[in-house]
């Protein structure tokens, strides 16, 4: 939107929004107003609106799958591991150049794959 002008911009995104607004209305009014939010309602059968109750008492469980509860630490360390990739690539490519960022994300895969796989693989190619 370069070629318009500060007001017709300022209109298109307005009746861009209010266009996004009345074609999810129904959604937005299912996902709010006639959601149920605790698991305590009597009545939570009859509603016809989101079940945000059921979201939080199985949220793990839709996250994680059948994942052994002992190993959760392995998806959780790679997700914080790829947004801090993530950040860092897009702070530091300026910086350093796109070659160097690219290898610094390498190693710290392979530093990665030694923690989850808990040192086995590079123990392994030292015997």
């Amino acid at each position: 939107m370069g070629n318009l002008s500060p007001t017709r911009s300022t209109v298109l995104r307005l009746g861009f929004f209010l266009f996004l607004i009345w074609l999810f209305h129904d959604t937005i009014i299912w996902a709010t107003i006639r959601a149920i939010w605790s698991p305590s309602s009597a009545n939570a059968r009859d509603e016809t609106g989101a079940c945000w109750a059921y979201i939080g008492i199985w949220w793990q469980r839709l996250v994680y799958g059948d994942y052994p509860a002992g190993e959760l630490w392995r998806p959780k360390f790679v997700a914080v591991a790829m947004l801090v990739l993530i950040a860092a690539m897009v702070t530091l490519r300026h910086r350093l150049g796109y070659r160097t960022v690219l290898v610094a994300a390498s190693l710290a895969w392979l530093v990665a794959a030694v923690i989850l796989k808990r040192g086995t693989w590079a123990w392994n190619l030292c015997r």
